[in-house]
């Protein structure tokens, strides 16, 4: 007979049964747990507007997100310092500083190189703040290679529903973006975002324009961040500071879709911010030039009139977009358009895509200028070939003199009057013009060697440094003369270097303020002008 257990042993047994009881229970409550979190996620997967609208170019970089991220200095080369952040970094001006001096200090550096291309002087793609609004220690934003900052109306639609649930969870602007979502739903609020973002960056494609702009109006001066260009003084400045993030952190598109949400809490303060969105319901004019006011401030019509009928064309465009069965995508933007035909044309001997030799795609001129809607083709085509179909922007008045003109004799019901879904293109120099699907291809006038030769080129004084200079009047004299004149900085140098002997042996290496260079072209090839008083001399390569 086994002898019975002691009061102990009992005891021991039963809290030894008690515990296995116990860690069952807790493993199969962290089971739950898991499949809970998996069908949220499944469901988020599910419900996401696009799930297979990627962009790895921006997710990969981790200092997006990081918190308080601090900002690194460098100094690259002397006079010059860069400030690191995120993605974005800034030029550190010192005194005396011109925007011409920025670019050509940044030209020194491999990373700027693309600052170079002509695209680069245009305020929406480059330095967009004047000279005289710059002071000594100010950061002024370098821009990005338009490239990176590009996006389709997918990503970002993905983009802005992320930024939505993650602003739900803020524990600042949670209250009030709860509120704002019991009138309006997700796919209304990114509506509105896609639609703005579109009227700040310039349409589609996202992303084309640069990230950052000068506001100068009377009573903002400061710089504007994100696709979204939210200002950062005032509410802009205190919703960035309010989400931690840093300037370079509001080019991430999730993270500019939050700084608006919260601009918008801010922006409206003790109101509701809910009131004045031209979306569900409130989808009226009354409404629209509320917002247009709210979001830009009361001079809103005077600094951008066409605000108003951009943002409803958006809107809609957007509203398709989020409520179409087949995803956008599957219609490709222009610059697809071009890049797809470039790939699928077949190598000739020449070595050059047929797509150069065929009539090339041409795109709607949409609801804007003539002169605007040629500079935007020439600028997708250089995107993809590398050309400068244009030149120069002197060219853009023949093009559009020829295009008017041929509407005249054409139309002449209609006249002059371009519609939106006359489309354009250009290719080889050329610009297809079409209409019905009817097509007519405009060339710039040919130039002759003597009315090449016979262009005066402009003079400048010699600054920073000879070969610099000569860089910059190169530059200049060749939009004068329709072709880079020197082809490549080594001519530049021999020039220098060549001028530098004449000055040693002629005026003992000895200059003046008064001394002034040209670069100018005629039938022999390239050659230097210099001018000191009235006395001439040419330095050829």
């Amino acid at each position: 007979m086994p002898k019975p257990k002691s009061f102990l042993e009992r005891l021991r047994d039963f809290f030894a049964g008690k515990k296995t009881n116990i860690l069952d229970s807790t493993k199969n409550k962290i089971a739950n747990i898991n499949s809970q979190i998996a069908a949220e996620k499944e469901k988020f997967k599910k419900f996401s507007f696009f799930p297979d609208a990627a962009a790895h170019e921006w997710d990969d970089n981790s200092a997006f997100f990081e918190e308080d991220l601090q900002y690194q200095n460098e100094f690259p080369a002397p006079g010059i310092k860069l400030i690191r952040d995120a993605e974005l970094t800034f030029y550190a001006v010192r005194a005396g500083d011109t925007i011409s001096q920025i670019r050509e200090r940044l030209f020194e550096l491999p990373e700027f190189q693309y600052l170079r291309r002509p695209e680069y002087r245009q305020k929406k793609l480059g330095f967009n703040i004047r000279s005289k609004h710059i002071q000594p220690e100010m950061l002024i934003p370098i821009p990005l290679e338009s490239r990176e900052r590009r996006l389709t109306d997918e990503q970002f639609a993905n983009y802005c529903q992320k930024a939505i649930r993650s602003i739900r969870m803020d524990p600042i602007y949670s209250e009030k973006m709860n509120r704002i979502l019991q009138k309006f739903s997700e796919k209304d609020l990114t509506e509105l975002m896609i639609a703005v973002a579109k009227q700040e960056s310039g349409g589609k494609p996202l992303g084309q324009f640069e990230f950052h702009r000068w506001e100068n109006g009377e009573n903002t001066r400061a710089f504007s961040f994100s696709i979204f260009h939210i200002v950062m003084r005032g509410s802009g400045l205190a919703a960035r500071k309010n989400l931690k993030m840093t300037e370079g952190q509001t080019y991430h598109p999730k993270n500019a879709a939050k700084l608006f949400l919260a601009f918008l809490i801010e922006k409206a303060g003790r109101r509701d911010a809910e009131n004045y969105l031209p979306i569900g319901e409130q989808k009226n004019s009354a409404r629209f030039d509320q917002f247009a006011r709210f979001y830009n401030g009361k001079r809103w019509k005077k600094y951008n009139p066409n605000y108003v009928r951009y943002l409803k064309k958006y809107l809609a465009d957007a509203h398709e977009l989020l409520n179409s069965e087949v995803p956008s995508h599957e219609n490709p933007t222009p610059e697809d358009e071009i890049r797809l035909a470039k790939k699928s044309s077949p190598k000739i001997k020449s070595a050059k895509n047929e797509f150069a030799k065929s009539a090339p795609p041409t795109f709607e001129i949409g609801e804007t200028h003539l002169r605007r809607a040629i500079l935007d083709a020439n600028w997708l085509a250089l995107r993809v070939s590398g050309t400068n179909n244009l030149r120069s922007n002197k060219n853009v008045a023949p093009f559009v003199r020829q295009i008017l003109e041929y509407l005249k004799t054409k139309y002449p019901k209609t006249g002059t009057t371009y519609f939106p879904t006359d489309r354009i293109g250009f290719a080889s120099g050329e610009l297809t013009f079409e209409r019905a699907g009817e097509r007519k291809i405009f060339r710039l006038p040919r130039i002759s060697p003597k009315e090449k030769t016979a262009r005066a080129p402009k003079f400048r004084n010699i600054s920073v440094s000879i070969f610099r200079t000569i860089l910059n009047s190169n530059s200049e004299n060749s939009k004068i003369f329709g072709q880079n004149i020197l082809k490549t900085n080594k001519n530049a140098l021999i020039l220098a270097q060549n001028l530098e002997k004449y000055l040693q042996k002629i005026y003992k290496n000895k200059t003046s303020p008064t001394d002034q260079i040209a670069v100018a072209l005629d039938e022999k090839g390239a050659f230097l002008i210099f001018r000191r008083d009235k006395k001439e001399a040419t330095i050829r390569i």
